[in-house]
């Protein structure tokens, strides 16, 4: 007989089972569920650093879209009132020759 309870000896394999060295054993479903825990994290931290990327490409690249379009409708608008301004731009530099201003016209004298 052994002076240890059954739980407790370690000259059996069910009791070294519970004294081997200061390591403990756990459960496979314990090992499981850790395992799955740290896939999530290690998952969620890889989808939150890929979200976060992405959204800077975007930003960066419709700011750089708009400021392109914003640019070309300037030129465009431009190439529009280029004629107009230009006769603005003539006709308020010199006055017109040959052209004297008349009254307004009325209903009457017409």
């Amino acid at each position: 007989m052994t002076p240890y309870p059954p739980s407790l000896d370690t000259s059996t394999p069910a009791g070294s089972r519970h004294l081997r060295g200061s390591r403990r054993r756990f459960p496979i479903r314990i090992h499981i569920t850790t395992a799955f825990a740290q896939l999530l994290l290690v998952g969620g931290a890889l989808g939150w650093l890929a979200y976060q990327r992405t959204a800077s490409i975007l930003e960066s690249s419709t700011s750089e879209l708009a400021l392109r379009a914003a640019h070309e409708a300037a030129l465009e608008l431009d190439r529009i009132l280029a004629p107009a301004q230009t006769g603005a731009v003539a006709g308020s530099s010199e006055p017109m020759r040959g052209w004297t201003p008349r009254a307004p016209c009325s209903r009457a004298n017409a």
